[in-house]
């Protein structure tokens, strides 16, 4: 069944003046979401907005939402650079504020042009001013009309406070209202007479005409609404995300969520590289027993008491980096992007805590590691990952408590059964086999010694160069982890002439060099099929022994070798 908010009204829109919605942000009554991030638009965005403007092309709606100042939904503050212009402001005054929702860059970056706030735009350190070149503007060079000067740049300050007083530039800030345009085109400049004054005189009519369509939300809206309506109208640009959500809905309990992700972040730079801030407030969602979608993300956190919360993130920030620890040791995934699937360290974050919390033996995590192969060989999680990850932590649990409850996915596979002929470096598969590479050893080629992975280089064995217009050199099975120096050596190489080096490297002892090729998955019979560069043989050899390093993964064997402290071998 179609489920609706409870109280819902369709958002209401309207066209508003351009200028109306500036002398709005300029009495603090169009404000923003705590959650919106700062103003980013560089120097070159502006430049092309305010063309757009003078141009009369349409720049967008703004989403807005109207919220009582006493019992604001989402917390509240200051268009960015407002208190340096109206010191005096206090959106308090008002008994109804509007959030911008969406238009936040553009809204925000008209403000600056139009009051000239004492701040730098991103990426500088001085404050741009911006100003308007009234004889390109006349002889429709409209592309060059509008410059912003950074203060810091005395020479084009000097160059723009000539041209103004030559009657050839004006300052943005003299059409932010009539009186001030009026008086400079009548009375102060006495360069555009006739047909070029009524020209002026037109444009700056057509920019205080200028107007937005308002998508206006009421009072009443819930956060739902809010989520969905803001999706729908926003389809082609960046989301309001379910974290952006949850930092206003946890503000009003006096927690800084985004604060405690930064923290998290500069404690664990590399796992918060890797996941979404929101896959800690997803752990958290699933420990307490429901999706991690949105919709129930929302609902979960947001009834929840602030001591509750900090407990669980504290929990959730434990359990992804467990998870990622075993990813790497037991898993194979030592570096990131090796990961066959990041959307798997969520629902393998909660299965561990919950492992943990219940005190499970080495039997447990057994059949974890098996769910966890079965998931990267079978693609489970390519789609609907928040309903999989669901769906499989509550089967876990159940076949935990009972182990005669029969699991939702197939115990039995073969990795004969599966398609693994895969060139596709991103797809799980293919990263799943690189792992077991790193699982097994990967000596270094040339010297037999074992390889420092994380320096490593997936390439290929046949050289891509020397073999690629006759084989499907990209196969899984053609790569391998080399050292960075033996793959530059390597090179274009034949892989008959690259063995024959690294026996001599090996004091020409073939047994010492087979050992070595072991732990790439290559046979003796791979070895010769090198020797014969027999491409073909040597990749189903290859295969075959990558099968059956898939199929004791499946079996559970070899056992996990890293178990929580505390955790025997015995259920």
């Amino acid at each position: 069944m179609q489920h609706y908010p409870r109280r819902f009204k369709p958002p209401i829109t309207s066209n508003e003046r351009l200028l109306s919605i500036m002398a709005a942000v300029l009495e603090g009554r169009i404000v923003l979401p705590e959650f919106q991030r700062s103003f980013l638009w560089t120097r070159d965005q502006i430049e092309e907005l305010i063309l757009s403007v003078l141009a009369c092309v349409h720049i967008g709606n703004f989403l807005m939402l109207d919220m009582l100042r006493d019992d604001a939904l989402i917390p509240f503050r200051l268009m960015e650079g407002l208190k340096a212009v109206n010191p005096t402001v206090d959106p308090n005054r008002h008994t109804v504020v509007r959030e911008v929702l969406d238009g936040q860059q553009r809204i925000t970056s008209l403000f600056y042009v139009l009051y000239e706030p004492d701040i730098p735009l991103r990426g500088a350190t001085y404050p741009h001013r911006f100003f308007l070149r009234l004889d390109r503007l006349l002889s429709d060079d409209l592309d060059e009309a509008v410059i912003g000067v950074s203060q810091r740049n005395p020479k084009l300050v000097s160059e723009m406070n000539k041209l103004m007083a030559d009657g050839l530039a004006l300052p943005m800030t003299t059409l932010r209202d009539s009186a001030t345009f009026n008086s400079w085109l009548y009375t102060q400049q006495g360069r555009w007479r006739g047909e070029e004054q009524e020209r002026l005189a037109f444009m700056f009519d057509n920019f205080t005409q200028y107007s937005v369509p308002v998508n206006m939300l009421a009072v009443e809206t819930e956060v739902d609404t809010i989520v969905s309506t803001f999706e729908r109208l926003n389809r082609m640009v960046t989301n309001l995300s379910v974290f952006d959500l949850i930092v206003a809905i946890q503000y009003r309990k006096g927690i800084q969520l985004r604060e405690m992700w930064n923290a998290f972040a500069q404690k664990y730079p590399d796992t918060a590289e890797t996941i979404k801030p929101e896959s800690l407030l997803k752990i958290i969602t699933l420990l307490e027993g429901r999706e991690a979608q949105r919709t129930f993300m929302l609902s979960t956190i947001a009834s929840m008491p602030r001591e509750v919360f900090v407990a669980r993130w504290a929990e959730a920030i434990q359990a992804v980096v467990e998870a990622m620890n075993r990813i790497a040791k037991e898993y194979g995934a030592i570096k990131p992007r090796w990961i066959p699937y990041t959307t798997l360290i969520v629902p393998l974050a909660a299965i561990l805590h919950k492992l943990r919390k219940r005190r499970k033996g080495a039997q447990a995590y057994r059949v974890v590691d098996h769910w966890y192969w079965l998931s990267v060989f079978t693609q489970r999680y390519d789609h609907s990952a928040d309903t999989q990850s669901s769906v499989d932590l509550k089967a876990l649990d159940a076949h935990l408590d009972d182990a005669t409850v029969e699991l939702l996915w197939p115990t039995q596979l073969r990795a004969e059964d599966l398609d693994l002929d895969v060139s596709d470096g991103k797809s799980a598969i293919y990263r799943g086999l690189l792992c077991l590479t790193v699982l097994a050893g990967a000596h270094d080629f040339l010297t037999g010694q074992p390889a420092h992975l994380h320096e490593c280089e997936d390439d290929h064995i046949f050289a891509e160069k020397r073999y690629r217009n006759d084989y499907p050199v990209n196969l899984i099975f053609n790569r391998t982890l080399l050292n960075a120096t033996t793959n530059k050596w390597k090179n274009a190489r034949t892989p008959s002439e690259v063995l024959a080096l690294c026996l001599a490297e090996h004091d020409r002892d073939e047994g010492r060099l087979l050992e070595t090729l072991s732990t790439h998955f290559i046979s003796a019979e791979g070895y010769a099929a090198l020797l014969a560069e027999d491409f073909e043989t040597f990749i189903a050899t290859r295969r075959a022994l990558f099968i059956q390093a898939i199929n004791e993964r499946l079996a559970g064997q070899p056992q996990s070798s890293i178990l929580p402290e505390g955790v025997t071998s015995d259920d």
